[in-house]
């Protein structure tokens, strides 16, 4: 019959603590370049310029969650939507909804707290049809 043992060595077990300052320094040392971390309005202003750059191109397709009436709609450019509730409005009637939920793209999106500001988001609207 074969037993075997194993012997442990002290000098080769280190407390945990000591092995995570040294790695921690390491680390710094050589992976973690000291960067200079922008500021909360450089930042601000990067995420503005490039929702303006995304917005100015036409050929992104926008969303927005507007509220009419008690409903939410996702609305697209060219996109037709149905309000069931009968509204004083004639045909041809152009109307600015203001109650903008949400706007997104392919790369962003911007939530309201809960809507957003009217003066940065406009959705605009034609009536096409008016029944009964």
């Amino acid at each position: 019959m074969f037993t075997r043992t194993l012997v442990a060595r002290s000098y080769f077990i280190r407390p945990l603590s000591a092995f995570r300052s040294i790695r921690s320094e390491s680390v710094k040392k050589n992976f973690e370049p000291e960067l200079e971390k922008p500021s909360t309005s450089e930042r601000k202003n990067l995420v503005i310029s490039r929702i303006a750059e995304r917005v100015s191109d036409q050929r992104n397709r926008l969303f927005a969650i507007i509220y009419i009436n008690r409903r939410q709609f996702k609305v697209s450019q060219d996109d037709i939507i149905h309000i069931h509730h009968n509204v004083p409005l004639d045909i041809g009637d152009k109307i600015k909804l203001e109650k903008v939920l949400m706007v997104g793209g392919k790369d962003f999106s911007i939530f309201g707290r809960p809507l957003l500001n009217p003066e940065h988001v406009t959705v605009h609207a034609t009536v096409i049809e008016k029944t009964g």
